[in-house]
């Protein structure tokens, strides 16, 4: 499903007289942008301290929105400018970093991955409609306790959903070893449909014997070209982002599961 978008209230915003504003639309279907310099995790603390996680060191506190506009932790794109070092109070268990004002946010599609079911029974649980991982795209990253990527595949109808999943344990001798699986449900002209392009973020917290925050992963996939396999390094705390920024129609808007 889609993380919907939100309206900002009084309540969420400090008393400055300012509005955040939530579109993030490179869309393949409608357009309205804005252009994301950080892709977070939007996180809240066990004090009730909202915070944005930058990467696997680095934390963010926002001095214009005073909690969270979600219901859960999410990734999320995000255009924020620096303010300097926090000064203010820290919590016990939590370093915040540095002061930001918060210009934009949106929401990624953030889930659990799942368990193989063995390779036939994925096909059919989790989907084999081709798929493809822009590997160059500075949003395919993996830090935090989260993958995160960038991909593209064919909608017909861009108000149908489609599934996408993680699947991990398919390889018996790596657990390093996921597969990326599509499935376009109810959406069966798939393949004469636009190519969209779309991000998704998947939770790593589940993933056994390897823990949330892997070294590595090894992702493999069907694409329109056949079989393909794709390993991401974790990105180093504070390292320069290495991929494309908005090289593609990027969109958050994607009827997705």
């Amino acid at each position: 499903m889609i993380m919907k978008k939100f309206a900002i209230t009084a309540s969420l915003v400090l008393a400055t007289g300012l509005m955040l504003t939530s579109c993030l639309k490179d869309d393949d279907f409608r357009g309205n942008y804005f252009y994301p310099n950080a892709v977070v995790t939007a996180k809240t603390s066990e004090g009730g301290i909202f915070y944005l996680q930058l990467d696997d060191e680095t934390t963010l506190k926002p001095t214009n929105l005073v909690k969270s506009p979600y219901g859960k932790e999410v990734r999320a794109f995000v255009n924020y400018s620096d303010q300097g070092a926090w000064t203010g109070p820290q919590e016990e268990g939590l370093k915040l970093d540095r002061e930001v004002f918060l210009n934009a946010i949106d929401s990624i599609r953030t889930k659990d991955v799942v368990p193989t079911l063995g390779t036939e029974e994925d096909a059919d649980e989790y989907g084999s409609a081709p798929i493809e991982i822009i590997t160059n795209s500075w949003y395919t990253v993996l830090e935090d306790d989260y993958l995160t990527l960038t991909f593209t595949a064919r909608w017909n109808n861009p108000y149908i959903y489609h599934e996408i999943n993680l699947v991990y344990g398919t390889d018996p001798d790596d657990p390093y070893v996921v597969e990326l699986r599509h499935d376009p449900l109810d959406d069966t002209a798939y393949m004469s449909g636009l190519a969209s392009t779309g991000v998704i973020a998947f939770r790593l917290t589940d993933l056994p014997e390897i823990g949330a925050r892997p070294d590595h992963l090894t992702i493999k996939y069907i694409s329109h070209d056949g079989e393909k396999s794709y390993t991401i390094e974790r990105k180093k705390a504070g390292g320069e982002e290495t991929g494309t920024k908005s090289s593609e129609k990027v969109s958050t808007e994607l009827p997705l599961r």
